[in-house]
């Protein structure tokens, strides 16, 4: 089995004899797909916190836009209060962005992939939480803290100290609970459910109408579909879910849809 070095020296030699390497896969994703969904989820966050959020086609030091200069980016970026995070995007993802554009990106703060993992390895806690559920045969907790610190709960109490650099939410107006499980979803149907035809039908006519365009499917709207849905279930507190996918177009084969 190859090392991780000798993956990545392999990889530096592809690009450097001008190859490209976006459609290298695990078997299951291309580089290419994993940078979709990297550009994707990064959307969501942006649209979800427009007020600490911005686009540029300028970079901070330039009068004119910098889209040619940067094979056809544009920057948008992320004011959080551990610091910025900024992403360049293909022009085409400009109007998914629903957050201010300004004049020029602010200047580059130096962050690095380093930067980015210690962020999201730092200790979280929650102040003064409204109403703690942790588990429905045990009483609700009020006014209490919670320590999150390597992705688990380290402890509940009163007067927690935060660790030094940790991340505080204060939580006296919010309830919190454990993530929802979701035992029964349809991912690609979130692309189906506004169609006016069948917006009030009874179940069969609906299920008659809609398997008529189900029937067209394949791999890009799958995928497409697979990461509204998850996104939607985030954003709702759904941190496990299953997908009851049983559409199976003749022209798509099975593995190409997971």
């Amino acid at each position: 089995m190859l090392s991780i070095e000798e993956i990545n020296k392999a990889i530096k030699e592809l690009k450097n004899a001008g190859i490209s390497v976006g459609e290298i896969s695990d078997g299951y994703h291309t580089f290419n797909d994993y940078k979709d969904m990297r550009n994707h989820w990064f959307i969501s966050t942006l649209n979800s916190n427009p007020e600490i959020s911005w686009k540029s086609k300028k970079h901070f030091d330039e009068e004119h836009d910098s889209i040619k200069k940067f094979n056809g980016c544009f920057i948008a970026g992320i004011n959080t209060p551990e610091g910025m995070a900024t992403q360049h995007l293909k022009l085409e993802y400009w109007d998914y962005l629903h957050v201010p554009e300004i004049d020029n990106a602010p200047e580059y703060d130096g962050y690095t992939e380093k930067y980015v993992k210690k962020m999201r390895e730092k200790a979280i806690i929650l102040k003064n939480i409204n109403a703690l559920m942790t588990d429905p045969a045990k009483p609700t907790l009020y006014n209490v803290d919670l320590l999150i610190e390597d992705h688990k709960v380290k402890k509940v109490g009163k007067g927690l100290q935060a660790p030094e650099g940790a991340r505080v939410i204060e939580a006296s107006r919010l309830a919190v609970v454990p993530g929802f499980v979701n035992t029964h979803h349809h991912f690609y149907q979130t692309l189906t459910r506004n169609l006016p035809a069948v917006q009030d039908a009874k179940l069969f006519d609906w299920l008659v109408y809609l398997y008529e365009v189900w029937k067209y499917i394949d791999e890009e709207a799958v995928y497409w579909s697979s990461l509204l849905a998850m996104t939607e279930l985030l954003k709702t507190g759904c941190t496990c879910t299953t997908d009851h996918h049983y559409v199976f177009p003749k022209h798509c084969e099975g593995q190409d849809l997971t």
